[in-house]
């Protein structure tokens, strides 16, 4: 079996298990911004470790000034994501069509 298939359905599956424990965290009106806090927290934490092995870039003014703005724009994305599992409905049916895409 192909490599890039077991990576689809991969990507495919867990990304509807994160999607249906956001929505199941967030279902009962609890707050989307501190889901999103907690979220990127996890997610410095983890790409944190992954960067200690990684050959760092130059830092000049230029690449500050765009790891601030990717950061912003990161943040934002996060928070509206949160927002809009918190609006949305916790079904099995939105699970199942979006397995349709794999």
């Amino acid at each position: 079996m192909e490599h890039w298939f077991l990576f689809a359905v991969f990507g495919g599956i867990s990304s509807n298990i994160y999607n249906f424990l956001t929505r199941f965290a967030l279902k009962d009106g609890d707050d989307s911004t501190t889901f999103a806090w907690f979220f990127e927290c996890i997610r410095f934490f983890i790409f944190g470790i992954i960067i200690l092995f990684q050959p760092l870039p130059a830092l000049n003014f230029k690449n500050t000034v765009s790891f601030f703005i990717i950061g912003g724009v990161e943040v934002a994305s996060i928070y509206t994501f949160m927002k809009m599992h918190s609006y949305s409905h916790l079904s099995l049916s939105s699970i199942i069509i979006r397995f349709r895409l794999i």
